[in-house]
C-alpha cells in the first residue's frame, strides 16, 4: 500500500487553479456568497456552488454543468449540504483551503463531529461528502488514503452502527387485524389499509407507492399492472424496477389489494384535484408529501399493534422475512423487492420474526 498522504495528495489530476490557492478559496467564497446564479443554481444549497464555480474553471459551460449538478439527487444533496457547511465552517475557523485539505485537516474534522457524539453513520457520510467536494474542485481523492479509512474503522469499533432490528414483527398479525375492519371505512383507514397492504404485498419503498400516478395503473380482468414510471431509490443506469403485477385474491375479498385499488379510486374520484393515486384525507385533499404517507402507514401499524419503534420501512423487511419463512424461493422476493443479489436482502431484511409463543405466554395460558 502507498504511503496514504501521497496518495491523498497526489496532484496529478488537480487543477491548478483550485488546487493550494488561497485565492480561488476567497474568489470561491464571495461567489458563493455574492455571485450571480442560474435559474438551475437557485435551488441549490450555497455549498454546491463551490462545484459549480470549479465546473466554470475547467471551462464546463452552464448548460453543462446544470447536467453534472443533476448527478446529485436532491435527497443526496440535502444530506450533504449539512455536513459540506460545517466542513466549510471548520476550514473558515482554522484557516485552511476546504478545497485542498491535507489528510490530518480532514481527520481533525471527522474527530470535532465524533467527539460531538455522531455515531459511524453520519460520520462517514460527512467522509463522502468532503470527498466528493474536494475531489470535484481539485482533483484529489480520500477515498483510498489508508489513514482515513483506519480513521473510520476505528469509529465503527468505538461507536458502531448496528443493525436498527434484530427481530421484526410477524405480518399475519396485521392481516388478522385488516380482516377485522368493518366494511365501511372512513377515507384515512381506507388509505391506510391501502398504503400497508400494498407495501406487504410488494415489498417496495414508502417512495414507489407515494410516486404512483393514476395511469400506471391498468386493470386487466383478474389482475392489476402497475408500472413504475418514477425514478426511484433502485433506478440506476441500464437498470429499472420492473413493472409491479398484483393478483385478485378470491379466497378473501378483505385482502384483496385489487378490490382495495377499485374501491379507494372509486372513492376518491369526486374529491381529487390531480392524478396522483393519494390525496389527501381532508379538504382540499391535494397531492401529499411521502413523509405525510409514512406517517399513516405508521398509524394504521400502530392500530394493529405493531410496536412503535418499528418505521413504515420496516414492512419491507416484515414481508421480505415472511416470505423466505414460508419456502417462498429467493430468486422469487428478489426480483419482488428489487434487489439485485441475496446479499443486500441476507445482511440487511432477512430478519427473524417475533411470535407470541413465547415460553411465557405458554406457561400461563
Amino acid at each position: 500500500m502507498e504511503n496514504a498522504e501521497l496518495v491523498a495528495l497526489s496532484t496529478k489530476n488537480v487543477v491548478p487553479e483550485l488546487a493550494n490557492t488561497s485565492s480561488s478559496q476567497k474568489n470561491l467564497a464571495t461567489s458563493a456568497q455574492t455571485g450571480a446564479q442560474t435559474s438551475a443554481e437557485t435551488s441549490e444549497t450555497r455549498c454546491f456552488s463551490y462545484i459549480r464555480d470549479a465546473l466554470r474553471k475547467q471551462n464546463i459551460v452552464d448548460e453543462s454543468a446544470n447536467i453534472i449538478m443533476s448527478s446529485w439527487r436532491k435527497s443526496t444533496k440535502k444530506i450533504y449540504a449539512v455536513y459540506i457547511n460545517r466542513w466549510i465552517k471548520f476550514t473558515d475557523k482554522n484557516n485552511f483551503n476546504p478545497l485542498a485539505p491535507k489528510p490530518a485537516n480532514v481527520i481533525t474534522f471527522l474527530t470535532s463531529m465524533y467527539n460531538s457524539g455522531l455515531g459511524y453513520s453520519a460520520i462517514n457520510t460527512a467522509r463522502s461528502a468532503i470527498n466528493q467536494l474536494v475531489h470535484m474542485c481539485s482533483g484529489l481523492d480520500f477515498k483510498y488514503c489508508t489513514v482515513i479509512n483506519k480513521f473510520m474503522k476505528g469509529v465503527f469499533e468505538l461507536r458502531p452502527a448496528l443493525p436498527k432490528y434484530n427481530h421484526i414483527w410477524d405480518v399475519q398479525s396485521v392481516l388478522d387485524f385488516i380482516k377485522q375492519l368493518p366494511s365501511e371505512l372512513t377515507l384515512m383507514t381506507l388509505t391506510g389499509k391501502l398504503a400497508v397492504l400494498f407495501l406487504l404485498l410488494t415489498a417496495q419503498r414508502c417512495q414507489t407507492l407515494h410516486l404512483i400516478c393514476l395511469e400506471d395503473i391498468i386493470f386487466v380482468d383478474n389482475k392489476m399492472i402497475i408500472k413504475l414510471n418514477h425514478m426511484l431509490k433502485q433506478s440506476k443506469p441500464g437498470r429499472h424496477p420492473a413493472p409491479l403485477h398484483l393478483n385478485e385474491y378470491s379466497a378473501d375479498q378483505r385482502l384483496c389489494i385489487v378490490t382495495v385499488f377499485k374501491e379507494y379510486i372509486e372513492r376518491t374520484k369526486s374529491l381529487r384535484m390531480n392524478n396522483k393515486l393519494l390525496i389527501g384525507t381532508q379538504k382540499p385533499h391535494k397531492s401529499v408529501t411521502k413523509s405525510t404517507v409514512a406517517r399513516w402507514i405508521r398509524m394504521f401499524l400502530n392500530k394493529a399493534g405493531v410496536l412503535e419503534h418499528y418505521t413504515p420501512h420496516s414492512i419491507r423487511t416484515a414481508a421480505a422475512s415472511s416470505a423466505n419463512s414460508r419456502g417462498i424461493p429467493l430468486s422469487c422476493i428478489l426480483k419482488t423487492a428489487g434487489w439485485q443479489n441475496a446479499r443486500t436482502f441476507n445482511k440487511f431484511y432477512n430478519k427473524q420474526i417475533v411470535e407470541d409463543h413465547t415460553m411465557q405466554m405458554c406457561l400461563l395460558d
